[in-house]
């Protein structure tokens, strides 16, 4: 499923695409938040900087592995959670 800023259920796609964070930042938390362990969360955005809050915010807190792929115009991050 395709999300356009809204929240998901586990394993989804979450596009962000042209909204500035902190916004895009606290709903993929709340969508990571509900995900079982070996689930993931694709999120799609062309800020650099929420990439850098999300993979900061997942990766201290010990939850999950981030995976990033720099795209043509926007950054494709895939979160899986480990805990």
């Amino acid at each position: 499923m395709t999300s356009r800023g809204s929240e998901e259920s586990a394993s989804s796609l979450l596009d962000f695409r042209g909204e500035d964070c902190p916004g895009p930042l606290i709903k993929a938390l709340r969508v990571f938040a509900r995900l079982k362990r070996g689930e993931s969360l694709t999120v799609l955005t062309d800020v650099e900087e929420c990439v850098r809050l999300l993979k900061e915010n997942i990766q201290e807190a010990g939850l999950g592995r981030v995976n990033v792929y720099r795209r043509q115009e926007f950054f494709e991050v895939k979160i899986i959670r480990d805990y």
